[in-house]
């Protein structure tokens, strides 16, 4: 196993105003974590994420300044060409003098052409021992990344092309080996890399060996020398080359699911085993892809995101890239992940694969997005940009858009089972769709004019109520003309659902309340699912009930009471002697007895005979626990 010799994502620094701040904790290889929130100014101190007492260093105008909401509403350390941080040497270095395989992982993008160093090691007071570094060039045409060697013939492989600007995934990974010993990698090449000498003229073993005296971020030996304009956010160091392929892609996935950068092949966690995002089932929908997840092994907690292709670092959307932003998911848990890419076809309208029921003066993005679900993160909140582009609905009325998903995944939205959303508000060019489920494999697109489209219940409330051992659900709605029914679905643990109950829809009805039974101690979460008359459907959101554990518990099967006698229902985990008592509701027992009760379900009659009518109170005392109900006899 490889080990996490130097993680600088941990943010430890004193700002211009001399407060302390920091967040995180310690990294391995199995725990690439994490998210920060930051203050902006300028960063005395980078602390690593391993070794809390080791830190980058910088003083007045050598300080590089912490950029908020850089990329993916993290922050980064922004460098302006006359920065530099020094970090530890000797045996505190992350690499010391004499390892010879190693690997640099680097998050970054450069704002200026040049030879500029992002991270490096090398000595100051000699020709050998010098290892390389994180760096780039511009040949005066193109920019490309890669390393700088420091010993003759000072070899650079600066292998492998990018865009400024750009923000990139990058890999070093250096061989313990004389020929070929470098490997290049980035988000676009996770499986094929750039394969390279350090030194060409005989052993490299000299260039791979990193150095002990100088340990630098953003410059080779002074601020100014090879200095770096740009942004870095995160930088990993391994003590060993990374060799296997499932090792690399889980390192990739962390990074690019943590700053929304889509890389190619497969998505996987920290377990090595849960594949997040397909990559061949997902090829034709490969671009831009980014998503919400929780890895507790890693410590990744992704619950915002959108891609740095089409957004910016706070989430504002790029002019006429349909801006996407995925939030506030409502049951995420350890290894569930909810990841969306597009086909990169045309942020355009089109009047054609619109259900066959449609209006002909339907229109619909060309563009088409698909879903991998895994595990249940419930609802989620979906965002979409709209500045830039031309559409024949009117901006900012909710009825004239719908989000239009299909079922089947195939994307032809003329058959199959399709599905609409409006949106529930605009705020400028965003639309907002709330309590939004999005199923695996599922096929989304934006309706751009959805002149006679059906329109989606608004679901005004929902609420769950614990009575007893039973739970309440009440909830209001708008818009019902076109609904059927609603379907109850009820979970145990917020993720895998099952139909309970089924309550029919009246178009002059707008308030709804069904009451689910008997149920055992917990947290119980429930949803609607709203079937439209021609079979479309809808999600409300998820509420939950917890219900107190108890041995037991009562319920009257006959209330108002019309005989001499209640009837109840007493349910037990193990047998037990029961103590029955009526009371009136000004205080006054009537009447108390014991009952034997066995385990399961016991009915049990309470003599009313001597009872008026009107209200009563019925207490079932078992060991130390009270149940309590309230009777009306007629």
């Amino acid at each position: 196993t490889l080990h996490f010799k130097f993680y600088t994502f941990f943010w430890a620094w004193r700002g211009s105003a001399g407060t302390r701040r920091s967040c995180c904790k310690s990294e391995t290889l199995d725990q690439i974590r994490c998210r920060c929130t930051a203050t902006a100014g300028a960063v005395d101190s980078w602390t690593y994420s391993n070794d809390l007492t080791k830190s980058f260093t910088a003083t007045l105008a050598d300080r590089p300044a912490v950029a908020l909401n850089s990329v993916n509403f993290f922050p980064s350390i922004n460098f302006n060409g006359a920065n530099q941080m020094l970090g530890p040497n000797g045996l505190n270095a992350p690499i010391v003098a004499g390892d010879d395989d190693y690997a640099v992982f680097g998050v970054w993008r450069a704002t200026s052409a040049g030879a500029q160093r992002i991270w490096s090691q090398r000595s100051t007071v000699s020709a050998f021992n010098n290892g390389v570094s994180l760096s780039h060039y511009n040949d005066g045409s193109t920019n490309f990344w890669g390393n700088q060697a420091e010993i003759a013939p000072f070899t650079q492989t600066w292998t492998k092309p990018f865009q400024l600007g750009s923000w990139k995934i990058s890999q070093l990974n250096l061989l313990a080996q004389d020929n070929d010993d470098q490997q290049v990698f980035d988000e676009t090449s996770t499986n094929n890399p750039v394969i390279s000498n350090t030194y060409n003229s005989g052993s490299g073993q000299g260039v791979r060996n990193l150095a002990d005296e100088s340990n630098s971020l953003g410059a080779r030996n002074t601020p100014t020398e090879e200095a770096f304009i740009g942004e870095m956010t995160e930088i990993i160091v391994y003590d060993a080359a990374v060799l296997t392929p499932l090792t690399r892609q889980q390192v990739f996935s962390y990074l690019a699911l943590k700053y929304g950068i889509s890389k190619t092949g497969d998505y996987f966690a920290s377990n090595g085993t849960t594949k997040f995002w397909d990559s061949t089932a997902n090829t034709a929908f490969r671009f831009s892809v980014f998503g919400l997840g929780q890895d507790d092994n890693s410590g990744l907690l992704m619950s915002s995101s959108n891609s740095v292709e089409t957004g910016t670092g706070n989430g504002t959307g790029q002019s006429g890239l349909g801006n996407i932003v995925l939030s506030a998911p409502s049951a995420l848990s350890n290894l569930e992940f909810l990841m969306i890419g597009n086909n990169n076809a045309a942020l355009a309208e089109q009047a054609t694969d619109v259900p066959a029921t449609a209006d002909p003066a339907v229109r619909r993005f060309t563009r088409e997005w698909k879903v991998q679900h895994t595990g249940t993160v419930g609802t989620v909140t979906l965002t979409f940009d709209f500045n830039g582009l031309s559409t024949t609905g009117t901006i900012g009325n909710v009825t004239h858009f719908r989000l239009m998903v299909d079922e089947d995944g195939d994307g032809d939205f003329t058959t199959g089972t399709i599905r609409y959303q409006q949106p529930s508000s605009f705020s400028g060019s965003v639309a907002t769709f709330s309590n939004l489920i999005l199923n695996t494999n599922e096929v989304f697109t934006i309706v751009t004019n959805a002149v006679n489209l059906p329109l989606p219940v608004s679901w005004k409330s929902f609420d769950a109520k614990v009575i007893a051992n039973d739970v309440r659900l009440s909830w209001s709605v708008d818009n019902n003309a076109d609904a059927s029914r609603y379907e109850i679905e009820h979970s145990v643990d917020g993720k895998n659902f099952e139909k309970v109950g089924t309550v029919s829809n009246s178009a002059s009805v707008k308030q709804y309340s069904y009451t689910h039974l008997g149920l055992t101690g917990g947290k119980h979460y429930y949803r609607l699912l709203q079937i439209d008359l021609d079979g479309k459907s809808v999600y409300s959101k998820v509420v939950d009930a917890n219900i107190k554990a108890s041995d037991f518990f009562v319920r009257a099967l006959s209330n108002p009471v019309r005989n001499s006698y209640a009837e109840i229902e007493v349910r037990a985990s193990k047998a037990a002697d029961a103590t029955v008592e009526l009371w009136s509701v000004s205080g006054v027992r009537i009447q108390t007895y014991q009952k034997s009760i066995v385990a399961g379900t016991n009915r049990v009659r309470v003599d009313m005979t001597r009872a008026a009518a009107g209200n009563y109170i019925l207490k079932v005392r078992v060991k130390d626990v009270t149940e309590t109900i309230q009777l009306i006899k007629l």
